[in-house]
């Protein structure tokens, strides 16, 4: 993956589901607001006034209500000092979990929907604090726990003594200024492309967003594209060969799969990945490595499976050959072996 800016949520990732609360995430927020806001607080702290719409149509200096972001004017403790330095809820931390108090030189960032709804579950999600050059939002970082005030991070990937090594610093104002803005470029990109009328050019266009580097971009384009029929598929087949793009190949063909595109060849996805797991099978792999979706042993198993499916739901008969020959592989590999959603499919493709 390309050196990212990403957020301190992704720094924390719950492995607990059921006690998941709301966090913000910028590309959600950008991606799904029909009105983006800078609000000051107005003198006397009864609300905001509007200092500039990154987007919709709201005039400056209109005065704008939020309850749940009332900012507390009567204590002005800087933000800094309201934050941990680690997940909430180990050891005595104590976690800032209501809207923060701002002074009036601070700014926000809001992102809404239509009636001044929060494009991101609640207020306190779909707000960011800017102050002193930096940025705050609201975030879960430890499941269970509470959503409360963290630094947004950046994350950077530099090379130590020939070995990748990711650094997180606190996000600049100027730094989600411009993220914001890259977001709202895609976002336009995306929608004249899903408005063009021209079928070729509308799923030419779209599957140039998959090399946004951005999920929920991605996402939003490939749910699209997986209703555009065949012509997406042959779009998006070329990204197969990217392995740039790994990440996201197991969606990709998820997305080929719902195109009904019964002319397409995947036969070359298992042969590359055969050419992975000869390699990997003979290492001990940890436990959970299947689970584990950030590291390669796992998103190359979802691009078998995701592959296979492919080739059960658009029945390439053609394909077939490169199932046999990968099945064999399988039955030799401990780590794929063991695998029933694996050894099921290539059974089920191979009985056809």
């Amino acid at each position: 993956m390309n050196a990212r800016l990403c957020f301190l949520i992704l720094a924390y990732v719950p492995f607990v589901q059921a006690g998941i609360r709301p966090s913000f995430w910028l590309s959600h927020c950008v991606w799904d607001a029909t009105d983006i806001l800078e609000l000051a607080v107005t003198p006397g702290g009864e609300g905001f006034r509007v200092v500039a719409a990154i987007k919709g149509g709201t005039q400056p200096d209109a005065a704008k209500v939020f309850p749940e972001l009332a900012h507390r004017a009567q204590d002005h403790g800087l933000l800094k000092d309201l934050v941990i330095s680690f997940p909430c809820g180990f050891g005595a931390q104590r976690c800032y979990e209501v809207d923060p108090p701002i002074r009036d030189v601070d700014r926000l960032i809001v992102f809404l929907r239509p009636g001044d709804e929060p494009a991101n579950e609640t207020m306190l999600t779909s707000t960011v604090w800017l102050q002193d050059g930096f940025v705050y939002a609201f975030a879960q970082t430890n499941n269970p726990g509470p959503t409360h005030l963290i630094p947004l991070l950046s994350a950077t990937e530099v090379v130590k003594n020939g070995v990748p090594v990711r650094q997180l610093s606190w996000k600049k104002e100027s730094e989600i200024r411009d993220e914001i803005h890259r977001l709202l470029e895609l976002r336009a990109t995306f929608d004249n492309a899903v408005a063009n009328h021209d079928t070729s050019e509308r799923v030419a266009d779209l599957a140039r967003l998959v090399r946004s580097g951005d999920n929920v971009v991605v996402r939003s384009v490939l749910a699209k594209l997986s209703n555009d029929g065949p012509e997406a598929a042959h779009a998006l087949r070329p990204l197969l060969d990217d392995d740039s793009l790994i990440m996201e190949h197991f969606e990709i063909l998820d997305a080929i799969a719902r195109t009904g595109a019964h002319d397409i060849r995947l036969d070359s996805v298992l042969v590359r990945k055969k050419t992975y797991w000869e390699r990997t099978c003979p290492e001990r792999l940890d436990d959970s490595w299947v689970r584990s979706y950030g590291q390669p042993p796992a998103y190359h198993y979802l691009r078998i499976v995701s592959a296979l499916k492919a080739i059960q739901a658009l029945g390439l008969k053609d394909d077939l050959q490169a199932v046999r020959t990968f099945n064999e592989l399988i039955r030799h590999c401990q780590a794929l072996s063991e695998q029933n959603e694996l050894t099921e499919l290539t059974g089920d493709l191979l009985r056809q």
